[in-house]
């Protein structure tokens, strides 16, 4: 079974990222969403891993995260 085209949205925001994140999901009526990084530093990978937390627990849909390699 092929899966039907999936929409993608962009939007330009001002704000806490995890925050901002989570209320333009609600606005646009996100389904689920993949949120990934490509941050080879230790302070980015860390700053990636909390706003990925956040939004694990604050969306009210899925989350996928996939990390940097």
């Amino acid at each position: 079974r092929i899966a039907p085209p999936a929409s993608v949205e962009s939007e330009v925001t001002a704000g806490a990222v995890g925050p901002e994140i989570v209320a333009a999901a609600v606005r646009l009526g996100v389904r689920w969403m993949v949120v990934g990084t490509r941050s080879p530093g230790l302070l980015r990978r860390l700053f990636a891993r909390d706003i990925a937390h956040g939004l694990l627990h604050r969306a009210s849909c899925p989350v996928w995260y996939v990390p940097a390699k």
